[in-house]
């Protein structure tokens, strides 16, 4: 179960006082002890609280995916002396990229891939198989 709702809270640093919404919640799961999983998002979205949080989720998963093409392609990875060089490196990072977001769309069935991440597949498909 889950809690929701707001308050207004200035920070000693801000000019005035802005909407805080707060979500309280204990996570359990089987075989582990339960713990409190608290967040809060300083918005000024016109949503109730609840639909804030809810709102939030696809830019969580958003998040994720550029996390994921960042760090598990080496997306960042400019290091060649020319701009060109450097597009031609991205422009591969992001092909390989969409190539590996569809082996997740077509791997949803399978137990073992089903949610997996970029690096996950990366490693157990083609590292495997070199």
């Amino acid at each position: 179960m889950s809690l929701y709702s707001q308050v207004r809270y200035r920070a000693g640093s801000w000019s005035r006082s802005r909407r805080v919404v707060y979500k309280a919640e204990v996570v359990v799961h089987p075989e582990r002890e339960p713990r409190d999983n608290d967040r809060h998002v300083v918005t000024n979205l016109q949503r109730g609280p609840r639909a804030v949080f809810t709102g939030f989720q696809g830019h969580h998963d958003m998040e994720k995916r550029m996390k994921e093409t960042k760090l598990d392609l080496r997306l960042d990875k400019t290091s060649c002396e020319s701009l060109a060089e450097n597009q031609f490196r991205v422009l591969l990072s992001l092909a390989a990229g969409m190539l590996l977001q569809a082996f997740q769309q077509k791997l949803t069935a399978d137990e073992e891939f089903a949610g997996a991440q970029m690096v996950t597949i990366r490693e157990r498909l083609f590292k495997r198989a070199v």
